[in-house]
């Protein structure tokens, strides 16, 4: 996971796997820099997404509620599974 951060803003650049121990590092890293204005999430190198990820990915959204959440690099079917749990919502984009 690489990050960068400037003032309020921080992207999280994921590498090729996303399961529970990256959702936790991402969970982690999130709250190292809150409050944040946006948090940029960018699964365009993800191709191994574990569905186990999507607890804890719920679990770091549902605390940056105050947080404008961009997606990039999802595949449709990973954007459908997140809006059907309810993990987006008026706070989150895909770019």
């Amino acid at each position: 996971m690489r990050i960068v951060a400037a003032r309020s803003t921080v992207l999280l650049k994921l590498g090729t796997r996303f399961g529970a121990a990256e959702a936790e590092r991402l969970h982690d890293v999130a709250m190292e820099f809150s409050p944040l204005a946006q948090l940029t999430l960018d699964f365009t190198d993800v191709r191994d997404f574990h569905d186990a990820a999507l607890a804890p990915l719920a679990r770091t959204l549902r605390e940056l509620r105050a947080t404008q959440i961009v997606f990039r690099g999802l595949t449709l079917q990973q954007s459908r599974v997140l809006r059907c749990f309810g993990l987006c919502d008026g706070h989150t984009a895909y770019a």
